[in-house]
Parts: structure tokens; sequence; C-alpha cells
């Protein structure tokens, strides 16, 4: 995008403050794992660094289940610009004894929309070991709640909870979409 997608803005509103007013209605605590941390100072939260740069969001998973507090972490990308708190808090809820509660659509997991066990940092930390950059290369080794499409949907009809900014064309359509939601506000 050759911006931080943190600051690219939907509806005149930063992406970051989108995703950091939807973790504020469910978590207790939300941290920032950045390699940029300056640049996110004025928020309010706290900031950490990758612990093992160059891993890209794996590096980042595990830094933030390294400096978490809570057996649960729920982990979104910072490009996300429509989360339902609703969804979120049912993802938290019906992990149960699983160590992650992940979105499915098809045949593809949706790891920055998930919720998992503290405890899978050993699995992340043997991953990076091994060299491996996604997150879902340690999936195999846990017990997953596969959360399906239809379980999303009950929630978030669109599934817009789950749409991250990766391309122009992506912004453009998020565009659309804050502008649909406003409309029908009205």
């Amino acid at each position: 995008m050759g911006a931080d997608k943190a600051f690219l803005t939907v509806g005149d509103v930063p992406l970051i403050d989108r995703v950091l007013a939807a973790t504020r209605a469910v978590c207790d605590k939300t941290i920032i794992i950045t390699n940029t941390p300056d640049t996110f100072t004025y928020l309010d939260v706290e900031l950490f660094t990758d612990i093992h740069p160059g891993f890209g969001s794996l590096g980042g998973l595990h830094t933030g289940m390294f400096h978490a507090r809570t057996d649960t972490v729920f982990v979104l990308g910072c490009d996300m610009p429509f989360i339902e708190p609703k969804l979120m808090e049912y993802i938290i809820s019906i992990r149960g004894d699983a160590d992650i509660a992940v979105p499915v659509l098809g045949r593809y997991y949706e790891p920055l929309f998930s919720a998992y066990s503290r405890t899978v940092i050993a699995e992340v930390e043997r991953t990076i070991e091994a060299g491996r950059r996604q997150i879902v290369s340690f999936f195999p080794r846990m017990r997953l709640r596969a959360v399906s499409e239809w379980e999303l949907r009950a929630i978030d009809p669109e599934l817009d909870s789950i749409m991250n900014i990766n391309t122009p064309g992506d912004l453009i359509r998020a565009e659309e979409i804050a502008k649909r939601r406003e409309e029908d506000r009205q």
C-alpha cells in the first residue's frame, strides 16, 4: 500500500482508531505490536516491538502472547475497518478448551481475527525456530475450534469484520461499505 496501513482512513477515521474502538469495547487491555512505536505513542496503549523481527504476523503473535496478561489473547490486524465487537465476544466465548478459536471461510483460516490460548506460545516459538513465517503453519499441532461461516454470518451477515485492507481496491471497497453504513444509519 506504500504507507503504514494503520493510518489509512476509511470514512475519515484512521484504521487503527477503528480497531482500537472495537477492542476497547470487548477487551480489558489492548496492546499494539509495532516496529515503529513512536508513531503510536499518542494512542495511550502499551506498545511492544517484535522479539523476533522479520517473522511478520507470526512474530507479532509471539510478541503479543509474550506480553499478554490473560489466558485468552484475541489477535487482530491493524487494517480491519469494520470489526464487530459482538463477533469478537462470540469467538472468545466459544474457545473453551481449544487452543485457538479461528474463523474458517472456505478452506482458509482467518488467523488475524482469532482467539488464542496463551499456552500456544511454545508452539509459536518452535515454528519461529524452524524458520517458518506463516501463522497457520503450527495450526495442525493445535486443538482448533473452527468458527464456521454460518456462525460468523449470524452476527455479521456481510462478514465485514473479516475484511482487511491489502490493496488500493480494498480501500475503495471499504470506503463504499463505510458510505453504505452511514446511509443506513440515516
